[in-house]
C-alpha cells in the first residue's frame, strides 16, 4: 500500500524537532500562498506533529497541506525536507496511476 500525502508531511514535521514545530506552526498562522488561509493560533497551541498534520488536512485537503508544507519548509531554509516531500508525493502519484491503468486493464481483457 502506498504512503499517504499525510505521512510525508508527518515525517517531515518529525525531522523538524520541538523548535522547528515551532516555528512551523508560526508559519501556519500568517497567509503565506492564495487560498491559504491561516490556521489560529489557538488550533495549534498544543499541537503534537500528529495534530497538526490533522490540522492541516481538514483547513487545506491532504494536497494543499502538501502545498503548503513545501512552502513553509522552503522558508524555513529545510529545502531538503522540501524536496523529498515533493519527490515522496511525485512517486507516490506515479505508483497510483500506474496502478489505476494496471486496474483498468485488467478489466478489459
Amino acid at each position: 500500500m502506498a504512503t499517504s500525502g499525510e505521512e510525508y508531511i508527518l515525517e517531515s514535521l518529525d525531522q523538524l524537532g520541538e523548535k522547528g514545530l515551532k516555528r512551523f506552526k508560526w508559519f501556519l498562522q500568517k497567509e503565506l500562498l492564495d487560498g491559504f488561509y491561516p490556521i489560529p493560533k489557538n488550533n495549534l497551541e498544543n499541537a503534537d506533529e500528529e495534530d497538526t498534520v490533522d490540522k492541516m488536512v481538514e483547513t487545506y485537503t491532504v494536497d494543499g497541506a502538501v502545498e503548503i508544507t513545501v512552502e513553509i519548509l522552503r522558508r524555513m531554509k529545510r529545502n531538503d525536507l522540501a524536496q523529498t516531500l515533493m519527490s515522496e508525493e511525485e512517486t507516490d502519484e506515479d505508483s497510483s496511476s500506474s496502478e489505476s491503468t494496471g486496474e483498468l486493464n485488467d478489466g478489459i481483457e
